[in-house]
């Protein structure tokens, strides 16, 4: 603790993929690495043993390296304070920043091609902002295993062939929003709370792998919190192209606008789902608790069979706000209440083959 580790301007190139260009272990002295360093090849492996304050690492036109780990193994009792990581401009095959417990630390990337890129936290952070700018890559993973507060997350113009999966245990009084982006998949988890927000405008979410059952996915619980997917297409050959089994609490609003969902699957479910179908366009198998709402405008859902459907919703005693500018195209539409719920709107207008609402 008092030490300073200072790189400016090296140049490093190590003769195999797994060498390592910088290798630094165990610290709890400061590192300061700027954007002038360059790595060619191999490994960079930056790990703190115990928390570390003021730590400034940036990763800048470096090329063929096999993988970024910048960790902190910090104790849970012991707050990792006002870091910095800059990742830009650099070809990997993995990167990881994980750190134990933090607060004001910035995570910044962009113009990365990474096979995987990964951000943990194992205890709880405090103004944590993590942004990805035109990253183009395989597998984009986020995962606060704890409390997250005042979370500041952005994926924008990127392109992941595989999975955007966010994963936040309790999240209050912040966003993450994915925005004109590509995915294979994207999978959320976890507890969203008071303030909170996830949002997802402006992207494709195509799955054109049939053993992936759902191209987006919702397992995250929402109290006082906002789900909202507007402006995007999701399209699959799987199952469910939107699939939702966290339960919605009171204050919690889902929101679907303007967007194009499609399954194109065919094969009919005979075991292990409800109901029995080929696929379902906007599915959502868990309660919507009283003082929460799902609200729909504008969405255009087809399906591939007359035994699928476009919209299932169930059990709920939260609001359905449903407009008319949602088209549906062939199979069923089924939006059940388990028990009374006051103030629905449910409008249905031009909507072809349908086999039952």
């Amino acid at each position: 603790a008092g030490s300073v580790l200072e790189m400016s301007n090296n140049e490093v190139s190590v003769g195999t993929n797994y060498s390592y260009g910088l290798y630094v272990r165990p610290s709890v002295g400061r590192v300061v690495h700027d954007g002038l360093n360059r790595y060619t090849n191999g490994h960079i492996y930056v790990y703190h043993m115990t928390s570390s304050d003021n730590n400034h690492f940036v990763l800048n036109q470096s090329t063929m390296l096999q993988s970024v780990n910048l960790l902190c193994n910090a104790a849970t009792s012991v707050t990792y304070l006002n870091n910095t990581v800059g990742l830009y401009s650099s070809v990997a095959e993995t990167v990881e920043v994980g750190v134990a417990k933090a607060k004001n630390m910035t995570i910044d990337s962009s113009d990365m091609t990474v096979g995987t890129f990964t951000v943990s936290a194992t205890a709880a952070v405090d103004g944590v902002s993590v942004d990805a700018r035109r990253m183009i890559g395989d597998t984009i993973t986020w995962n606060f295993a704890s409390t997250a507060n005042a979370l500041s997350g952005s994926i924008t113009d990127g392109s992941t062939s595989k999975l955007i999966g966010i994963t936040v245990s309790g999240y209050t009084d912040g966003s993450t929003i994915i925005n004109r982006t590509d995915a294979g998949r994207i999978a959320l988890a976890g507890i969203f709370s008071s303030g909170s927000s996830f949002q997802v405008d402006q992207c494709k979410v195509i799955n054109t792998v049939s053993t992936i059952t759902t191209a987006f996915m919702n397992s995250a619980t929402f109290t006082a919190s906002l789900l909202e997917i507007r402006r995007t297409v999701i399209d699959t050959n799987g199952i469910f192209a939107f699939f939702s089994n966290g339960h919605i609490y009171a204050g919690a609003v889902h929101r679907l606008t303007n967007n194009f969902i499609r399954t194109t699957h065919t094969v009919r479910i005979t075991t292990g789902y409800e109901p029995k179908q080929a696929a379902i366009g906007y599915y959502y198998a868990n309660y919507f608790y009283a003082g929460s709402v799902l609200e729909m405008s504008n969405n255009e859902v087809s399906v591939g069979t007359n035994y699928s459907y476009g919209l299932y919703v169930r059990p709920s005693v939260g609001r359905v706000v449903h407009d008319g500018l949602n088209r549906y195209t062939n199979g069923h539409i089924y939006v059940y209440h388990m028990t009374s719920s006051d103030n629905n709107h449910f409008v249905l207008n031009q909507s072809t083959m349908l086999q039952s609402v």
